[in-house]
């Protein structure tokens, strides 16, 4: 299958206005990235959403009407520079197999592409390829997560996985020796690509249960809470989080930048006594205990 991928530049005030033209078409997955080479905002603190000038970028099937989306978008945002540019699946995957390497989390838990010849089976491992929505878990704040849950004892709890993306917490969670998953994102994409890598790696229908967040079950609760997302919806949903977490339950927080700990922390800390954030480059891991 082919994509089309559309490249909106725009000032950081019009980045909310791009988003909602382009979910008026059938866009599969939406980013947003730095226009320039200007250091991440904080979106707490000071009130804006990322960069001065942002690249927003939406995937699309090849066979979408390019002209009748540029016009809508123009006429939210008139001075927005559209770039339309071609993903072939074949080529982009391809060249993925000479960047995807296999990698170690803690000390036993690997993380293989499917078409690396280097696998020991004999260890914990999670085999999951990069897509062109979800990478392969090689970001510093999936790092921590994964190298956080291989220190943990995992044996018959109930783990939810916040945000799930490619599944790769959550999947590594079961690997691990965790009874069941709940994995729960607002991306239809992040669901499948959960299932799909599941598959991949033999995981039971039994074992992992995906739902948008307002399809989720009231009653569920976990005895581990895992959200790798960003400050703002972490501090939004500290609330939920509490709900969702068992009697003595614990999360582990990630996507947050140094910059922006205590305004995460703050929301959390009359919820959840938490540890000591880990660091690693600019972002931090944030774990608590409910209270």
């Amino acid at each position: 299958m082919a994509w089309i991928q559309a490249k909106c530049t725009c000032k950081e005030k019009d980045v909310e206005l791009v988003e909602e033209a382009l979910t008026a078409f059938p866009v599969l997955s939406i980013s947003i990235k730095d226009a320039g080479d200007q250091m991440i905002l904080d979106q707490i603190s000071e009130g804006k959403r990322l960069w001065d000038t942002c690249n927003i970028e939406g995937l699309f099937t090849s066979e979408v009407n390019k002209e009748s989306i540029a016009k809508y978008l123009r006429s939210k945002v008139s001075e927005l520079d559209i770039t339309w540019t071609p993903l072939l699946e074949e080529d982009w995957s391809n060249s993925w197999k000479r960047e995807a390497q296999p990698f170690c989390c803690g000390d036993s838990l690997w993380i293989y592409p499917s078409w690396s010849n280097k696998k020991n089976l004999s260890q914990p491992h999670v085999i999951i390829d990069p897509g062109l929505a979800f990478g392969t878990g090689s970001h510093p704040t999936t790092l921590m997560c994964l190298n956080w849950l291989v220190k943990q004892r995992l044996s018959g709890m109930t783990i939810i996985d916040y945000g799930c993306g490619s599944g790769i917490l959550g999947i590594s969670a079961l690997v691990l020796g965790a009874h069941k998953v709940i994995a729960i994102d607002i991306d239809p994409l992040a669901i499948a690509a959960t299932h799909q890598n599941a598959a991949k790696n033999g995981i039971k229908k039994k074992q992992l249960f995906c739902y948008p967040p307002e399809l989720l079950p009231q009653d569920i609760q976990a005895d581990i809470l895992i959200a790798n997302i960003l400050a703002k919806p972490l501090i939004e949903l500290a609330s939920r989080f509490k709900k969702l977490t068992g009697s003595c339950g614990t999360i582990c927080l990630s996507g947050v930048l140094k910059t922006q700990i205590s305004y995460v922390q703050k929301n959390y800390e009359n919820k959840f006594k938490l540890k000591k954030p880990i660091v690693a480059e600019d972002w931090a891991l944030l774990e608590g205990k409910k209270l």
